[in-house]
């Protein structure tokens, strides 16, 4: 399952849990596209179980819309703060932060990753 919520003043609530079907792959590429087109700062929080791989053409089209969109992210994002829970973990995760234009956080549980998000948002790191 994928949901996305918006909660003002600009942080964008991933949740990715239960497993991702074509329509979730859908639905979050979809939400990638509206990211780029912000032109208000935002950080992303996403919330993570370890069972949503994209399919290798989602993968695929994930990479070429970060390539894409590096800049206008750089310019508008304030971070990501990844809340991994059940069998999710870090892989990847010091390239991930080498290769994004914006701070990358972790945190244990979502209400610690909101107060992150806040503190991203007032300029904080």
């Amino acid at each position: 399952m994928f949901a996305v919520e918006e909660i003002p003043p600009g942080i964008v609530r991933l949740e990715f849990a239960g497993g991702m079907s074509a329509a979730d792959e859908a639905a979050y590429l979809d939400t990638l596209d509206r990211l780029s087109t912000r032109a208000m700062p935002f950080v992303v929080v996403a919330l993570m179980d370890g069972r949503n791989p994209l399919s290798p053409d989602g993968r695929k089209r994930q990479a070429l819309w970060f390539k894409r969109n590096r800049e206008q992210l750089g310019a508008y994002c304030r971070g990501l703060v990844r809340v991994p829970s059940g069998s999710a973990h870090d892989a990847g995760g010091d390239k991930l932060a080498a290769a994004l234009p914006f701070p990358l956080a972790h945190a244990g549980s979502e209400a610690a990753a909101m107060r992150i998000a806040r503190r991203l948002l007032a300029g904080g790191r």
